[in-house]
């Protein structure tokens, strides 16, 4: 009888549901501009060129004004729109000690996290010329030189200096440069600047954070 006693045993479930390891996305959330949800196909960002100051003749006339001449433009982009959906059954809710709604929902919510990085850090790779210059190679090994580098680039294109210039590193490149101790013994970025849990390091003027 002893080789049947186990068909009898007690089977449990372990309480609460555990989700695979997976990023939560979002990491990029404070570093876009948020826009309130539209049913429009397009959006528009205005962008107000640059001036130049002249001076000012005293006692001059509307017809001394030189003008700045700051053009105006404006970058139109598609809005598309995406989804993280799950079939549930309601007779499933009756038979389960869980809400699966619940889980479904943490689900989707990073399911849509990542999805909202991958599409900013798809048009950033994807950019070029101005927006897009490429800065080392694949075939060089990385030094804080490139880093630099980056920066110098960003300053002689006028970016303004103000805190707010932000980069994501990938694994590889984050676990090379924190090896630096000019890097390494730099300021770590704080919950306020970067979502919570993502990992950041302010130096040289930029956020430098864990990406993708």
């Amino acid at each position: 009888m002893s080789g049947y006693v186990s068909d009898w045993f007690r089977q449990e479930w372990i309480g609460g549901v555990n989700h695979l390891y997976q990023s939560k996305g979002f990491m990029l959330r404070k570093c876009c501009k948020e826009g309130k949800l539209s049913s429009a196909s397009k959006g528009y960002w205005r962008f107000a060129g640059k001036g130049t100051a002249t001076k000012m003749k005293q006692g001059g006339i509307p017809s001394d004004v030189t003008p700045m001449n700051a053009g105006r433009t404006k970058v139109e982009v598609d809005i598309e729109n995406y989804q993280a959906a799950e079939y549930i059954h309601g007779i499933d809710l009756d038979k389960r000690d869980i809400d699966e709604r619940q889980e479904a929902q943490d689900s989707a919510a990073m399911a849509l996290g990542r999805k909202h990085d991958e599409v900013i850090m798809t048009a950033v790779d994807g950019g070029g010329g101005q927006h897009g210059t490429v800065i080392g190679s694949y075939a060089a090994g990385f030094t804080l030189l490139l880093m630099q580098e980056m920066v110098r680039q960003l300053q002689a294109r006028d970016v303004p200096w103000d805190g707010e210039v932000y980069c994501p590193l990938p694994a590889v490149v984050w676990n090379q440069a924190i090896g630096y101790p000019a890097f390494s013994n730099s300021q770590w970025t704080d919950d306020k600047t970067l979502d919570r849990g993502v990992t950041g390091k302010f130096w040289n003027g930029v956020h430098w954070f864990l990406g993708y």
